[in-house]
């Protein structure tokens, strides 16, 4: 009867089996991905109680009972509790772990030194050294208790023998030593020689040299955030893979070959830093720890908007709720994406890079328990991709939104990205009506929709009967095509010219406001006409001279036609600001002065870096900057900026930066102001 339970148990056994290779990815082993199945309900490091271990095997036993599961708990259990590294090489090797490491290792000691005292003699010197023919007639001794499978698997588990010559593996200790035809000296003075130029390098550095770990990790983020977002997934793969015993822990051998694969290089006290920071037993680096100083701590302000962008996709951060990967790719918003919106990326490329690096994480991982996705799992993805984006706008603005994140009053961050823009029609392009036909019924263009006096009864083009006074006055026609500033030609002209002005961002107004103060000869705000016409073909502002004339005539009004008035041409070039721009201003206005802010003070404060042309368009922050400090320096006049010059010099930002959240980083991020 017993023998009948113990072969119904294999069965079972050899069912989970099959579950469990029907889900193992071609490059994994199904060792490597039933521990991390296993690890993922872990509370206590390495093993699983019965309640964990029922709930880790539900994908992979269905039709099994409770005792089922319970028996096969209690076959590789060890004083109630199951270690998860020896149970995954037992279970998929076929082999039921009956005896523990301890006694195996005590009966190799013992019949290997049975062996020898027999091989030698009990009269022979005594020695702890094992000569190599005593070991390998040992080995001879009991092959025949093994097939050759399970033998060659046992030599090479147990005395870790996977692990192949690799010269550029062990060679590494080159990199710390100085390499030939070091640069020479520099002669500072006639009889001085300064030993503070060499370069340090990877190959020139103090021997002495202590590296932080902190720096450490720092320099090797940054250069894992140049590759890709792609590339910082392998590398999280390349040190699971290394992981080849499945322990969490990696020896110096795995470790070098892993980095190896990842294209990561440490120097040698960079490599004993990290076994001093990472390790929990001598000489081997817990991976996880590893792996979270790698990718740096997710602060706080990060860590929140991840929980609002699992929240706004259905899930709740702060209960084991899970969202469908279909769910999540139906609300991955790729249009809206900074560098999409900008036209340096396609949509489907972020979405396609989105989808193979979070599945590909997922897996590494043993992520997404049943095939849904937890908070856990949303949360693990962002922490690679916050590694990749250092600065914290940006990242904020990307999952914003790809998410859509919504404010807290509730509102969408975007800003209609797709929507077409209304755009200035004038009346006189409208098409012209169709001919007359007698005795056809039509309203005219002009006329009202509820005018009392109706059609007219007769349709000649300038016939009308006496009775028939005309529906539109000269005044209401008037009043349609020269007051409605909106649609009027003149603003079309200035909406073009505003764009024209902002492509060339701010060295664009500084251009037209010192050509303005060039042609002013009397210093009273106004220009003539032919100085008008010598602006734009000097600045190629793209205005027909149809256009110049009719600007200069809407602004020298004042003048008799003689002059324009280029001030008020200015005022409707930068526009009025909106209230959420407005508040943004006032705010970094606040934060950077008490009633004015000097040009040192808003130049010392700018970060190019930050700024939206640096991080959406890759606009080289040098240049940026010369950029910044020129305006600030032709538009304060040497003297500080009071709230509403203040104001009038963010609005010439604000047409610049036409979409709202590359203006609310530049009042924000660019200052570092919160």
């Amino acid at each position: 009867m017993a023998f009948g339970m113990k072969d119904g148990l294999n069965q079972i056994e050899e069912a989970i089996l099959d579950k469990v290779q029907q889900r193992v990815h071609s490059r994994s082993t199904e060792e490597t991905f039933l521990a991390k199945q296993l690890r993922h309900y872990a509370l206590e490091e390495g093993y699983l109680n019965l309640q964990q271990f029922s709930r880790a095997l539900v994908p992979f036993a269905a039709g099994i009972g409770e005792k089922d599961i319970a028996a096969i708990f209690e076959r590789y259990a060890e004083g109630g509790m199951l270690p998860i590294r020896q149970f995954s090489a037992e279970f998929t090797s076929g082999v039921p772990g009956t005896r523990p490491a301890d006694e195996v290792l005590q009966e190799f000691a013992e019949t290997l030194k049975d062996h020898i005292a027999y091989r030698r003699g009990q009269r022979s010197y005594p020695t702890h050294l094992v000569a190599w023919e005593e070991f390998e007639d040992y080995f001879k001794s009991i092959c025949g208790c093994f097939s050759e499978g399970e033998f060659c698997s046992i030599v090479e588990k147990v005395w870790d023998l996977n692990k192949a010559k690799d010269a550029s593996v062990e060679q590494r200790t080159a990199l710390a030593r100085p390499a030939a035809g070091a640069p020479l000296k520099v002669r500072t003075g006639l009889h001085h020689w300064q030993t503070n130029t060499l370069p340090t390098t990877m190959t020139h550095h103090k021997i002495d040299e202590i590296s932080k770990i902190e720096d450490v990790m720092k320099r090797a983020r940054a250069q894992i955030a140049r590759r890709s977002l792609r590339a910082a997934v392998d590398v999280v793969q390349h040190f699971y893979t290394a992981d080849d015993d499945v322990d969490d822990q990696l020896d110096q051998y795995e470790f070098r070959q892993a980095c190896r694969k990842a294209q990561l290089s440490f120097r040698e006290p960079e490599e004993v830093s990290i076994f001093e920071a990472c390790a929990e037993t001598k000489g081997k680096v817990h991976l996880p720890t590893f792996l979270k100083l790698l990718h740096g701590e997710l602060s706080a302000e990060r860590r929140a908007l991840v929980e609002r962008a699992f929240a706004a996709v259905g899930g709740n951060p702060q209960d084991n709720s899970a969202v469908s990967p279909g769910v999540l790719k139906e609300r991955f918003v790729a249009k809206a994406h900074p560098l999409v919106a900008r036209g340096q990326l396609q949509p489907g490329f972020v979405l396609a890079e989105f989808l193979d690096t979070f599945s590909q994480l997922a897996h590494v991982l043993g992520g997404c328990e049943n095939g849904m996705v937890s908070f856990s799992d949303f949360l693990a993805y962002y922490e690679v991709v916050s590694s990749t984006v250092e600065n914290d706008s940006l990242f904020d603005l990307i999952v914003q939104r790809v998410w859509d994140v919504p404010k807290d009053g509730g509102e969408s961050p975007r800003r209609a990205l797709h929507a077409p823009r209304e755009t200035c029609t004038s009346p006189w392009r409208d098409a012209r009506p169709p001919p007359h036909s007698h005795g056809a019924v039509t309203t005219s263009a002009y006329a009202a929709a509820d005018s009392p006096k109706g059609a007219p009864e007769h349709y000649r083009r300038f016939g009308r009967g006496q009775d028939q006074p005309s529906a539109i006055t000269r005044g209401e026609l008037a009043s349609v095509v020269f007051n409605d500033k909106a649609h009027s030609p003149v603003s079309e002209v200035i909406a073009r010219l505003r764009k024209s002005i902002a492509l060339r961002g701010l060295k664009g107004w500084n251009a037209i406001v010192k050509h303005f103060h060039f042609y002013d000869y009397k210093k009273n705000g106004t220009i003539m006409r032919l100085d008008w016409q010598r602006l734009n073909k000097t600045m190629g502002l793209g205005v027909s001279p149809e256009e110049q004339n009719l600007l200069f005539q809407d602004f020298s009004q004042r003048k008799k036609g003689i002059s324009m008035d280029y001030n008020q041409l200015l005022e409707l070039l930068r526009g009025e600001l909106p209230e959420e721009r407005a508040n943004a201003v006032a705010h970094l206005f606040q934060a950077l002065g008490d009633g004015a802010v000097s040009p040192d003070q808003l130049k010392s404060r700018f970060d190019a870096r930050s700024a939206p042309q640096c991080l959406l368009r890759r606009k080289d922050p040098r240049q940026a900057e010369q950029e910044f400090f020129e305006a600030v320096d032709f538009f304060s006049e040497g003297k500080p900026f009071d709230f509403d010059k203040f104001s009038e010099f963010f609005q010439m930002i604000s047409a610049v930066h036409e979409d709202d959240d590359e203006f609310r980083l530049h009042v924000s991020s660019a200052f570092d102001v919160k």
